[in-house]
């Protein structure tokens, strides 16, 4: 008969295999979460960006209006010499603000995206690693019965796998003796 260790390591086997594959697929659900925010993060930050750049658009019209004002008031030409070039150089430098702002705003939202990816890479790999831990733990365990097998066959000649896992047989105890077993049933 296969004793109660055995029965016992058969399910431990089991149950590891299975807790193996469920910690597995936890965390790929974290992973797939965790590349949701990071998805959400980098829409936010291109999102601020626009409207950074809306609002500098702002900043430099309002000052190149300031400008117009006071070389008005002071009556020198807006549209030749040197008004006219410092206004340009205004419209240029926020431009420029502009430019340096979405491109700050997608270097963030490519950061969070390449997380995101990396986070899920992750996720499917702790889960494929889980899978095959599970295998790993199934064929160890199967590699151990099959060894106890050998050891019942050769102390039961021409007995089956239904006499090995049922009572018709002897098994051993701790130290390897030969112990004849009693039918659980009767």
């Amino acid at each position: 008969m296969c004793e109660p260790t055995t029965w016992i390591m058969i399910g431990g086997m089991v149950l590891s295999a299975v807790g193996q594959q469920q910690q597995g697929q936890a965390s790929k659900k974290a992973a797939e979460a965790n590349a949701k925010v990071q998805l959400f993060l980098a829409e936010d930050a291109e999102a601020r960006g626009e409207a950074d750049v809306a609002s500098q658009k702002r900043v430099t019209e309002a000052a190149k209006g300031s400008q117009v004002a006071k070389f008005g008031a002071s009556g020198a030409e807006i549209n030749t010499g040197s008004s006219l070039e410092i206004i340009a150089d205004t419209e240029e430098f926020g431009k420029l603000d502009e430019l340096r702002i979405r491109s700050n705003a997608e270097r963030e939202a490519y950061a969070y995206r390449s997380a995101a990816a990396i986070g899920q890479s992750a996720g499917i790999n702790a889960a494929r690693s889980a899978n095959l831990t599970a295998l790993g733990t199934v064929l160890g365990g199967a590699s151990t019965v099959s060894g106890k097998w050998q050891v019942f066959r050769a102390d039961n000649p021409g007995s089956t796998w239904r006499d090995f896992l049922g009572n018709n047989a002897v098994s051993r105890d701790f130290q390897g003796r030969v112990i004849r077993n009693t039918p659980l049933t009767g």
